[in-house]
């Protein structure tokens, strides 16, 4: 496969996720379609989870309703289809009773997060494009003689790309540095 355009995304939270779903989907929308290569690096185990929406505590819910979450802007009520339609989120989640007005835990968005990622994979497939997760930590961004830019990665992966977005997310509050490690205290979002 020749791309049309390679493009690397530096952390594969929602934000990572949503954006290499919709440059995939306005992709296929040209004529003839344009083929992407994108990376996604991040060194967290699971893409989509991000800090935001890993599995800590049930409690930690989100802020807004189970109806009008989605990380496809068009698409509104994206995840509470998924929320009907999958019971697979069920075996991390028993218990928990849903209706389109609950706000639901943090991390259960964050398992629909990693289901979008592979739904995302899928959609780049039958798009003549790609995904390639990349699970490793960016370590530096170099411009290259060329013009295309080069991330390179702790594991000694360079990735030359075309394009390089930042989608690194919240970093932990340094503000309460005395009560780390505190049972119940909580430095991220």
């Amino acid at each position: 496969m020749i791309s049309d355009a390679v493009i690397t995304i530096v952390g594969s939270g929602a934000t990572g996720l949503s954006l290499a779903h919709h440059l995939i989907d306005e992709a296929s929308k040209h004529e003839p379609a344009r083929r992407l290569t994108i990376y996604v690096v991040d060194g967290r185990r699971h893409p989509g989870r991000g800090m935001a929406y890993e599995v800590d505590v049930d409690t930690n819910l989100m802020n807004t309703r189970a109806s009008v979450i989605s990380p496809v802007a068009d698409e509104p009520d994206r995840f509470w289809r998924w929320l009907q339609d999958s019971d697979e989120w069920r075996h991390e989640h028993a218990g928990i009773e849903v209706n389109e007005r609950t706000f639901v835990p943090r991390p259960l968005f964050g398992l629909y997060l990693e289901h979008f990622f592979e739904e995302t994979c899928r959609l780049a497939l039958a798009n003549d494009s790609r995904v390639i997760p990349v699970r490793a930590e960016a370590t530096d961004i170099e411009v290259m003689p060329d013009g295309s830019v080069a991330v390179i990665t702790s594991s000694s992966l360079s990735i030359r790309s075309d394009y390089v977005f930042l989608c690194c997310g919240s970093f932990p509050s340094t503000a309460h540095g005395t009560l780390s490690g505190n049972p119940g205290f909580h430095a991220t979002p």
